[in-house]
């Protein structure tokens, strides 16, 4: 079971449901593939073999207290973690964002924009992955991580279809931004139900 603690808002559907995509990818491939929810708060002993998707440093702490529990973490690194719980994590980098921002607004250039920078600009990072994580498994998340980068592979990338079962994305058809904006329900697989 994948377990994931995320804040209320729209985002968290496109954040959870490509991490969780991926991470289905990946599990699929284990002699007894695990379960996917989107939200449980690790507050008492975990069974074991769950991993965790953390973007607090608490619950990770309680992850290592609990053993028995992978996390991955997310917004920061965690690396504090990363001999216990943490496997690796999405590291969000938003300083040179800011810094370029707050330069427009000094210099007169400031304009209202979007933003969808990622991995490959380097807003988005993936941390050390630990040696927790098997080989054959770590080379693959690294060989996706770089593809993503380098704008080979898109994480919204079909066959993909919505929780309820239903097809959303056909074989090599991409979401566009505006629909992950706006993404309003979970992929296949994901358990529970979304924040109203």
């Amino acid at each position: 079971m994948w377990i994931g603690r995320w804040p209320l808002g729209p985002c968290p559907n496109r954040w959870l449901t490509s991490p969780m995509r991926h991470c289905k990818a990946i599990a699929a491939k284990l002699p007894t593939p695990p379960a996917f929810t989107q939200c449980v708060p690790i507050t008492a002993p975990v069974p074991p073999a769950i991993a965790a998707m953390m973007r607090r440093t608490a619950p990770q702490a309680a992850a290592q207290e609990a053993g028995n529990v992978v996390t991955f973490g997310q917004a920061s690194d965690m690396a504090d973690y990363k001999d216990g719980p943490r496997v690796s994590s999405i590291i969000d980098n938003w300083a040179p964002y800011y810094i370029a921002r707050t330069k427009a607004v000094m210099d007169g250039t400031w304009t209202s924009t979007s933003t969808w920078d990622g991995i490959g600009a380097g807003m988005v990072g993936i941390g050390e992955i630990s040696d927790a994580v098997p080989a054959e498994v770590k080379a693959g998340a690294e060989a996706m991580r770089d593809a993503i980068a380098a704008g080979e592979m898109h994480p919204f990338t079909g066959p993909l279809n919505k929780q309820d079962g239903s097809a959303w994305l056909a074989d090599g058809e991409t979401a566009d931004d505006g629909t992950l904006a706006g993404l309003n329900f979970y992929v296949e697989g994901i358990v529970g139900d979304i924040p109203q």
